[in-house]
């Protein structure tokens, strides 16, 4: 169905209780700065993060390590930054726990994954660069439930011989396999047959903290029965589920498709190996280097800019984390659902059943919907439309479609205005590669804006993600659209809560 046909629309007029400037962060900056989805805020005067690497909980605190340059908005200087929550929402921020002091760190300490051994005392395993090799760090006093102190092993670096052909070797995850063996996975490539290809590399050792021993590759793109062939897999976490079933979340880059997560659903072999199809990609939007908390399936993922690097190094910061999300296979199928954790952040609420003539106001400056749709489906497809982060001059803004004869949902940003530079902003439309979608059953959608954030999820199932800049000067205006036919939606109730601000707090 074209979106050129007429639609009846109702819109809901959200006015941003603007405060004060942050010291030594520009207006533009500060008001774009998403407020409940994690990242630094003011603990330092410029910054950029991505991957979040060492999750885990630890003697009641759950813990965040994250890619961080503490110098500027770009990417360099990487560093692990680290905070600690009781909620996963609401982050105290502690000191750096790695930095590049070593002289086999000169391009930074990049991602990694956090372990706890046996005797219950975490560690943290890093790819130092350049070139790539892989390094331990352990925490100085495992008493503090913090961890606010880490020491880099004397014998750093721990692990240096690449496998043979391989063109990229980093990202390590180590987890306690069944059978007693530690196992140790890397991303990167190979080049071995003259074409190069994404792949996972796997090792084992008696011990978390080495040696590990080479047991070939578990997995490389050319294996899969479908999907393209990437050529770098970043960021590999295999997970594990009855029956040796389970998937491997990849990171993947390509030169003509660079940066989104793929779902490589399977079975685990007895020789170490994965057989395994490319089911679907995650989130078609911005995330990528998802990870999960250590024995759980909370996943955290990072947001990345839709902006060129040139337009970043005129700003103060860059990159968030998404909301936590709960990760469920289902019949090959990987279902996302946010965690329940941000309803802890939910201040006052507004219920509203739509009838097209209601013209509510709300006052904030970080809101989520409810939203429940139910369609009359003897009428045809048609397609709802909500707009979020629009301007109040055009109503143009981030657009949300849902169409009731399939379920897909699709988010974009094609319309959406922009008060930075049109040539240095990144625009898209982004639908999840699978529908997976019950005919007949109601749609719940709930819809997260945190300023220059956007994130979607779609009856618990699916999760799109997306970024828009507008300035203080533009009202939001969140446009709730359909079809002419007026019997096409039966049913519409829009749930909308204020959010805490939790990341202009200076430790």
């Amino acid at each position: 169905m074209s979106l050129s046909h007429l639609f009846l629309t109702v819109f809901i007029v959200i006015t941003f209780v603007h405060g004060q400037t942050p010291e030594n962060m520009p207006d533009l900056d500060e008001y774009q700065l998403p407020r409940y989805h994690f990242n630094p805020g003011l603990q330092f005067d410029e910054w950029w993060i991505n991957d979040p690497i060492g999750t885990f909980k630890y003697k009641g605190k759950w813990h965040l390590f994250y890619q961080l340059n503490p110098y500027g908005s770009t990417w360099g200087n990487i560093s692990w930054g680290h905070a600690v929550s009781d909620d996963l929402v609401h982050w105290k921020h502690l000191p750096i726990a790695i930095s590049p002091t070593e002289h086999y760190e000169t391009d930074g300490c990049w991602s990694g994954s956090a372990f706890i051994d046996d005797d219950g005392i975490p560690g943290l395993w890093y790819t130092a660069a350049r070139p790539e090799v892989q390094c331990l760090a352990r925490p100085k006093d495992p008493s503090d439930p913090e961890l606010r102190e880490w020491i880099k092993d004397e014998n750093n670096p721990i692990m240096t011989q690449q496998p043979e052909h391989a063109t990229g070797w980093r990202d390590p995850v180590v987890k306690k396999m069944a059978d007693g063996r530690w196992q140790m996975v890397l991303g990167g490539g190979t080049n071995a047959n003259n074409q190069y290809v994404g792949a996972v590399f796997v090792y084992y050792s008696s011990s978390p903290t080495g040696p590990f021993e080479y047991s070939g590759n578990m997995l490389d793109s050319t294996e899969i029965q479908s999907g393209p062939v990437f050529q770098v897999w970043e960021c590999p976490i295999p997970v594990r589920e009855a029956d040796n079933k389970g998937f491997i979340l990849i990171s993947a880059e390509n030169v003509e498709d660079p940066k989104h997560e793929i779902v490589i659903s399977g079975e685990f072999r007895e020789d170490n190996t994965f057989e395994g199809t490319v089911s679907q990609a995650i989130d078609t939007g911005v995330v990528y280097a998802s990870r999960n908390f250590i024995d759980t399936n909370i996943f955290i993922g990072w947001l990345r800019e839709s902006l060129t690097s040139k337009a970043l190094l005129h700003r103060s910061w860059a990159g968030s984390m998404t909301l936590p999300r709960d990760y469920t296979l289902v019949s090959g199928f990987l279902q996302v659902k946010p965690n329940d954790a941000y309803k802890l952040l939910r201040k006052e609420n507004t219920v509203e059943e739509y009838n097209l003539t209601v013209s509510p106001q709300i006052i904030g400056t970080a809101f989520q919907h409810e939203v429940v749709l139910r369609f009359n489906e003897t009428e045809g497809v048609q397609l709802w439309q909500f707009t979020v982060l629009a301007s109040e001059t055009t109503k143009k803004g981030v657009d949300i479609f849902v169409k009731n004869d399939n379920g897909m949902m699709i988010l974009s940003t094609d319309n959406a205005e922009t008060d930075v530079d049109p040539m240095e902003c990144v625009k898209g439309a982004f639908k999840p590669t699978t529908s997976i979608w019950i005919g007949g059953e109601e749609h719940v959608v709930r819809i997260f804006v945190d300023r220059s954030v956007v994130e979607v999820y779609h009856n618990d199932r699916s999760v799109l993600s997306a970024r828009a800049y507008l300035d203080e000067h533009h009202t939001r205006i969140l446009g709730f659209v359909h079809s002419d036919n007026k019997d096409i939606l039966t049913h519409c109730t829009i749930t909308t809560y204020l959010m805490e601000d939790v990341n202009l707090n200076k430790e």
